[in-house]
């Protein structure tokens, strides 16, 4: 985000200095300002004085700036986002589960997960370890091994049988509790948790032998002093795709899968009202929806960029001046942020590297067939390169967990609107290519009813109409909403035509529960600054008359 000088900003900091502060910091900072001032002179009228010298040299003006921010520094609050938040609170609340699986895709947080988990237990009295499997162990031996060693336990020599690791670990355990009671009584239902973080690193056959390792340690602390003394122990593995190895090793140890949910326009929009007020910054509920919106269309939500621009706006006490600079931030001013977040993803996803650039391009898209990358391909120019077969592409897709394994549909919304973002910052005229192209495809392939989910392929439509008449073309929201609706009553006369009421039905089910399109929707027919939050909704109710529903 872009430096912001606001003197009424400054007025406001530096009413708060009495005469002898403001004379020291004109003495200290600002000499020549300070030779202006006269016996008898009003605080007042020294404030005008050195304010009028902001405004004429913004060096003076960005280093009044700076010296406010540390003399008046603001509250700190963290970003604590509303649905991870619940998720640890339903963890902490389940008495009966002792094993979770935390399940999501790179970026999710699934390792601040567990770091507050561990946090949140240590504060209860729990001894708590946290071992990341990077790099990951290739053997049952250098996984036993490694998990000993964050109990401080050396591993011994010579050992292959799984029962015989799960003594040696639930020995650490119980020398772990009984050092803790040596030096403060533990409370009453303290416990151990050990929090196993990039799981999906493991092999299956490796994995299933941890599940193994982690139920023989229970089980050898079942009739021990541990349970005796009314101890808890409780496992926690987090990686991507962790929930499909877990179904495999059900019959070995008990797993309860944790899906992390996504962060949608909502969360982000609770998220920021709370931090506001723990901020103690007044933001009424249309303000905090607008900036609920720019996080969402200019970083796609992704609570890393979300953290850093409430940061920045905190900084400056949510200023007038600083919001304004923000309603006036584009979307190239937004791309370092976006890169710096998908080189993360590529630095923890190696697999990413060379799919980069059929991600960028499949962003556009939110569910594809292979006839979708058969057309790409053929393109004049071709839209999407690859070397490969479908099927490699495809697959290479799923090894980042991006891909869903069931349909073929980008599953991870966050990441995939950060390609979209920074696809139409960077290369805005292969962006709006596909955007033509997507129209045009999703009307064949709706127009040819080849989908068992033909609602799914007529919602998809609809959005790539909105996409397009939004992004590429522009369109002012009057314009827009013509364009919507003759999208909406394309698919709804094909539907009608070639099925009945009851795929308008399903239709229209689809449409009111997809976010991201009432979002785009809603955006598009919002000036900056703010968002109208009803336009979506209020377009389907109306097409809802019209079908009859």
């Amino acid at each position: 985000m872009t430096e912001v000088c606001n003197l009424h900003q400054l007025r406001g900091c530096l009413a708060r200095l009495d005469d002898t502060d403001l004379e020291a910091l004109c003495l200290d900072e600002f000499p020549s300002v300070h030779d202006e001032f006269s016996p008898g002179m009003l605080r007042t009228e020294k404030i005008n004085l050195l304010l009028a010298h902001c405004r004429r040299d913004r060096e003076a003006c960005m280093q009044l700036a700076t010296w406010c921010q540390k003399r008046f520094p603001p509250p700190t609050p963290t970003v604590n986002f509303v649905n991870r938040i619940a998720e640890l609170n339903l963890v902490q609340q389940s008495f009966n589960v002792y094993t979770w699986v935390i399940d999501a895709p790179a970026g999710y947080g699934k390792t601040w997960f567990l770091q507050e988990l561990k946090r949140r237990y240590e504060g209860q009295g729990w001894r708590c370890f946290y071992l990341a499997l990077q790099p990951p162990p290739e053997t049952l031996s250098e996984l036993a091994a490694a998990l000993l060693a964050v109990l401080h336990i050396s591993p011994p020599i010579g050992i292959s049988e799984i029962n015989k690791w799960g003594e040696y670990l639930a020995n650490g355990i119980e020398v772990q509790l009984a050092a803790q009671a040596a030096n403060v009584r533990p409370p009453e239902h303290s416990g151990v948790a050990i929090l196993l973080d990039d799981v999906h690193q493991l092999p299956e056959m490796l994995f299933a032998d941890l599940a193994r390792l982690l139920g023989s340690a229970r089980t050898c602390l079942k009739d021990s002093d541990f349970t005796r003394r009314c101890n808890e122990l409780r496992f926690f593995m987090a990686g991507r795709g962790a929930a499909q190895k877990s179904y495999a090793v059900r019959s070995i140890l008990p797993l309860t899968p944790l899906p992390l949910s996504p962060y949608t326009l909502t969360i982000i929009q609770e998220s920021i009202g709370q931090y506001v007020r723990r901020a103690q910054v007044l933001m009424d509920s249309n303000q905090t929806a607008a900036l609920a919106a720019h996080l969402m269309s200019h970083y796609g939500g992704h609570p890393q960029c979300c953290a850093a621009v409430l940061d920045e706006l905190l900084s400056w006490h949510f200023g007038t001046g600083a919001l304004k600079a923000l309603w006036r931030q584009t979307h190239t001013q937004t791309l370092p942020y976006i890169a710096a977040v998908l080189n993360d993803l590529t630095a923890c996803i190696p697999e990413m590297e060379s799919l980069r650039p059929a991600l960028e391009t499949l962003s556009v898209f939110r569910r594809f067939d292979n006839p979708l990358l058969d057309a790409l391909q053929q393109h004049h120019p071709p839209l999407l390169t690859w070397k490969g077969s479908n099927l490699s592409l495809i697959n290479a897709l799923q090894a980042t967990f991006l891909l869903s394994r069931q349909d073929t549909f980008l599953q991870d919304n966050l990441t995939r609107r950060l390609f979209t973002i920074y696809l139409r910052c960077q290369n805005p005229e292969h962006f709006q290519a596909l955007c033509t192209f997507g129209v045009e495809y999703y009307e064949r392939w709706l127009r040819s009813l080849k989908s068992r989910r033909i609602e799914y392929v007529a919602a998809e439509y609809i959005y790539q109409w909105a996409q397009y008449a939004h992004f590429v073309l522009c369109q002012p929201p009057d314009t827009f909403r013509q364009s919507l609706l003759a999208a909406l009553a394309t698919a709804g006369e094909i539907l009608q035509a070639a099925w009945s009421s009851d795929a308008l039905r399903d239709l229209w089910q689809v449409l009111a529960e997809d976010w991201e399109l009432e979002f785009m929707v809603n955006a598009a027919a919002s000036a900056p600054g703010t968002y109208q939050n009803n336009f979506y909704r209020t377009i389907l109710d109306e097409q809802a008359q019209l079908w009859g529903l």
